[in-house]
């Protein structure tokens, strides 16, 4: 309705959220990318395109997801969320290497700080660093001991490291603590693969 009145700009972006809490988020991403290219405020554009590479990531899309937080930070350098956002598409498409430098420096907010020490984790992991996955995981345990992913997280980097009880008891954790999550339902797929092989990497 509020398109239909000349709302423009803000009223797409609107419904393209409205769009993303019903659960349609490839739509919302594509109309929100949209915007974040059309001419405007260079820092409303910046966060539009956060919010469209977050739509792409909850569609399943992380190249997208990584492409789109790129371009916010184009328009916006250094901004702290959109370097997460990026680093976790990044971590999720192939670009582990890009996500370790997004996140390096660390941001200083404590919430940004927990997330990106998880996500860095995830990069080094994935770089076969599993040295420095392990000293992230670590700081971000002791932050927030029942962080659903950084339990999740380290789990895998100890499983990497042999230790098949410690990495069992952080993805039991994660079941427990939110058994409906998307943490646990992946908790799981590990602790079926671990039972199954628990020499597989």
């Amino acid at each position: 309705a509020w398109q239909a009145r000349g709302g423009g700009a803000p009223a797409v972006r609107c419904g393209a959220l409205a769009l993303v809490a019903l659960g349609d988020p490839r739509d919302a991403a594509a109309q929100l990318d949209g915007l974040a290219h059309a001419p405007g405020d260079l820092a409303t554009r910046a966060d539009i395109a956060g919010e469209a590479a977050r739509a792409w990531q909850e569609d399943g899309d992380p190249g997208r997801a990584f492409d789109s937080a790129g371009y916010g930070l184009a328009l916006r350098p250094g901004d702290p969320g959109l370097r997460i956002v990026r680093a976790r598409a990044g971590v999720e498409s192939g670009h582990a290497a890009q996500a370790v430098a997004d996140l390096s420096p660390l941001p200083a907010a404590p919430d940004a700080l927990t997330q990106a020490l998880v996500i860095r984790a995830s990069a080094y992991r994935r770089l076969g660093r599993i040295d420095l996955a392990r000293v992230d995981i670590d700081a971000a345990m002791d932050r927030a001991p029942q962080d659903v992913a950084a339990l999740l997280e380290r789990g895998i980097v100890r499983q990497r490291q042999g230790d098949l009880t410690g990495a069992r008891g952080d993805w039991e954790q994660v079941m427990d603590l939110a058994p409906d999550s998307r943490q646990a339902d992946m908790a799981r797929q590990d602790l079926a693969v671990l039972e199954a092989d628990p020499d597989a990497p």
